[in-house]
């Protein structure tokens, strides 16, 4: 008899269960999203702009940054003047 109660009570905590994942949800349509935003922001206060002008606020580089743009700019000048020198040899011998 308690095997039988016992069983029952783990198929009653099943089926209470899988009756409460499968419970249908609120459907929230786009315009319910919308209209929950625009509430949202409309409670908050207006935000100082935190740039002065138009112009962004100047970058510090730090070491490692000047050293990657200097060894960028030393690499995009080599091959230029590799792919310049290049082809000016094939124009000299297809004239």
């Amino acid at each position: 008899m308690k095997r039988f109660l016992v069983d029952a009570l783990f198929v009653w905590l099943i089926i209470s269960l899988m009756m409460y994942i499968n419970e249908p949800k609120e459907n929230t349509t786009i315009d319910d999203k919308i209209s929950e935003f625009e509430e949202e922001i409309a409670r908050h206060e207006r935000v100082n702009q935190k740039v002065e002008g138009t112009r962004l606020n100047d970058i510090d580089e730090n070491a490692a940054s000047r050293l990657a743009k200097s060894g960028s700019d030393f690499v995009i000048s080599v091959m230029d003047s590799g792919i310049e020198v290049v082809s000016r040899f094939v124009q000299g011998f297809s004239k």
